[in-house]
């Protein structure tokens, strides 16, 4: 469920600062029992798949912790391209600030792990 939340703001509009309200559909934050849950379910879905996942500085914490007791790396892009060419997994899941952009919907891409493609 997504709640409607109204931020007010200063800007400068024609030089003259103004207070200025906007709003955004935010998704309800999980409780601390459904976190676990889910990162519980990360970790069987990495395990299961034989994946790994690799997070950037910028992303949740919560994602950076479960790159961190997974096995995972949490660093820059060039840092986790590195990472991820060296590592042995068939499977990366990248977590980067661009797939967080996207609000409306989520827009998977292919890519080609140890020279393959995935199914």
């Amino acid at each position: 469920m997504q709640a409607t939340q109204v931020v007010e703001f200063e800007r400068q509009l024609a030089g003259v600062a103004c207070t200025a309200r906007a709003w955004a559909k935010v998704p309800a934050a999980p409780s601390a029992e459904q976190r676990s849950e889910l990162k519980a379910r990360v970790k069987r879905l990495l395990m299961e798949r034989s994946a790994v996942l690799l997070a950037h500085y910028y992303v949740e914490p919560d994602i950076q912790d479960l790159a961190e007791e997974t096995g995972g790396c949490v660093a820059d892009s060039l840092e986790m391209a590195r990472f991820g060419r060296a590592h042995a997994a068939p499977t990366l899941v990248v977590r980067s600030p661009q797939a967080q952009q996207s609000s409306r919907a989520y827009r998977s891409t292919s890519v080609a792990v140890n020279g393959e493609m995935p199914p």
